[in-house]
């Protein structure tokens, strides 16, 4: 949920109370406390948001810490700087997250979710590949010109006819160190592997796109450069998916679900606050801070 990640650094730079002063361009008021443009602008920072959207989130995360106070949820071992995120925090946990938790699925509703989702969950197919590198980096790297060369020699040094992985491997004997041919973990289609395991990652983009225009029919890959090196890339074999374990898709398909239902009940509270409390927007200074040219 957009909400239920960290409140309590929210919307503005240095913490501030209900009863600190504003300091700054005042570009929307919650029931007489002040949104400043500053906040605004490093809540978009924070979190890469756009200044609208930015703007919303600090209204609303006014509107809630004042609906929290009103449900007299100041928690008093807080600090006053930030008993109005602490307070938010509070209602959240309130009002959205105990309502929909695990334990308040209906019965029945995740066996039918499970029974629904079971193919869009199964992991999806990984291909294997190995390469040859020429690296670029660490102990005896290349320079740029060197790895190059190397790597077009070994590619112009393959068999004409079908490359195996013995043949590729045997190719690159002929290499002296650091030149290598690497058997890598099976990737998807965005370049993770090891997704459950230890060594989990991610190849980087251009290793990945080289990898995955690889054919049975056209198994080796023009020579590839990335940060790490020079490659030449082969088509080992593709692994088709894999059924999800009954264990993984329940826990995917009960956390969907309570993410579902919290989301919903959080933009039914936020339509309540909205009513409930009062709030307005300073025009002119809201144009400024979007970059909206005033109407002639």
């Amino acid at each position: 949920m957009r909400w239920l990640w960290p409140v309590l650094v929210l919307s503005c730079g240095a913490p501030r109370g209900p009863s600190q002063a504003a300091t700054g361009v005042v570009v929307a008021r919650v029931g007489g406390e002040a949104v400043t443009a500053e906040e605004v602008t490093v809540t978009a920072r924070a979190f890469g948001l756009a200044p609208r959207e930015a703007l919303e989130r600090a209204v609303e995360t006014r509107l809630l810490a004042q609906e929290a106070r009103r449900r007299r949820l100041d928690p008093a071992w807080v600090a006053e700087a930030a008993t109005w995120r602490a307070s938010v925090q509070l209602l959240l946990a309130t009002a959205v997250e105990s309502r929909y938790s695990d334990a308040t699925l209906p019965p029945g509703l995740v066996a039918r979710a499970v029974d629904e989702r079971t193919i869009e969950l199964a992991p999806p197919e990984r291909l294997r590949v190995a390469h040859f590198l020429a690296p670029l980096q660490g102990d005896g790297a290349l320079s740029p010109a060197a790895a190059r060369a190397a790597a077009e020699r070994f590619r112009a040094s393959l068999p004409a006819e079908e490359v195996t992985l013995e043949a590729f491997e045997a190719a690159a004997a002929a290499f002296p160190t650091p030149c290598r041919v690497e058997r890598l973990d099976p990737m998807d289609r965005e370049g993770r592997f090891d997704a459950d395991g230890p060594s989990a990652g991610r190849y980087v983009q251009s290793f990945v796109r080289a990898a995955w225009t690889l054919t049975p029919e056209a198994p080796v890959s023009a020579v590839t450069t990335t940060e790490f090196g020079v490659h030449v890339l082969l088509r080992v074999a593709l692994l088709p998916p894999e059924p999800a374990s009954p264990e993984v898709l329940r826990r995917v398909v009960r956390w969907d679900l309570v993410n579902s239902a919290r989301e919903q009940g959080l933009q039914e509270l936020l339509t309540s606050v909205r009513v409930r409390h009062r709030w307005h927007l300073s025009v002119e200074s809201t144009h400024r801070l979007l970059g909206i040219a005033d109407a002639p």
